[in-house]
């Protein structure tokens, strides 16, 4: 039962780190970044944290092969390159 709470204080700390971070803020704001968000399908996979199902939403998808934002997850650093990434 607190396995649960504990994942979510992780998850927390995670996101506040991530929100003190410019380079992550700029990527949430643009627009193609926004419009994946404002989707209702989308806001329910991220919700139950099916990693596999967001990995394979079309927009989701899209995402990851527009070079713009490829470049952007790039400059956010090690790791961040997105799937597949080595």
């Amino acid at each position: 039962m607190f396995d649960k709470f504990k994942s979510m204080g992780e998850q927390l700390k995670l996101i506040q780190r991530l929100m003190k971070d410019e380079k992550f803020r700029t990527l949430m704001m643009n627009p193609k970044v926004q419009e994946l968000m404002r989707d209702p399908e989308f806001q329910e996979i991220a919700r139950s944290q099916d990693f596999q199902r967001m990995m394979n939403h079309p927009r989701f998808k899209n995402l990851m092969s527009d070079p713009e934002l490829m470049e952007a997850i790039k400059q956010m650093g090690p790791g961040a390159s997105g799937p597949g990434a080595a």
